[in-house]
């Protein structure tokens, strides 16, 4: 029996020191395959987390679309009747203010623009006939002085 003891705690070392050399090779192996599920699960999770994100921010830009559009139309309306009375009001203006000067250019006194006009036309008299006295012989200058009245009269 004793030798069967020895046989059976043989056997039974054998046995252990086998199965601790294949935790010993499966050791590497479940390093890498560790790696690859931890690796391959990150990757899942940060695949899900962006299509999670995705779906959210578009649901997002749907409700803010939603809940800014009648703010827009209603400041699209206020600038449109902003613009169509300020555009109005400057017609206005400008038809008031033509108006008054058509009506200042029918009630402005003549008188003053005619006498301006005559004062003018008595300079260019004036100095055409100094121009024709430079040209005229002496004689001929008293002769026409006597002739033609002077711009005064």
């Amino acid at each position: 029996m004793r030798l069967k003891k020895t046989l059976i705690a043989t056997l039974f070392m054998i046995i252990l020191m086998c199965s601790g050399i294949s935790v010993v090779f499966a050791s590497p192996n479940i390093s890498a395959i560790l790696t690859n599920w931890f690796h391959t699960k990150n990757e899942d999770a940060i695949e899900e987390i962006d299509n999670a994100v995705d779906k959210e921010l578009q649901k997002q830009s749907a409700r803010l679309k939603a809940s800014l559009k009648p703010v827009i139309d209603a400041s699209q309306k206020e600038i449109n009747t902003y613009t169509k009375q300020q555009k109005e009001q400057k017609i206005k203006e400008l038809q008031d203010y033509a108006d008054q000067l058509i009506k200042h250019a029918k009630e402005a006194d003549n008188s003053i623009d005619k006498e301006r006009y005559e004062n003018d036309l008595n300079q260019i008299v004036k100095a055409a006939i100094s121009q024709l006295d430079k040209v005229q012989p002496k004689k001929a200058q008293d002769k026409t002085e006597e002739q033609v009245p002077s711009p005064e009269s």
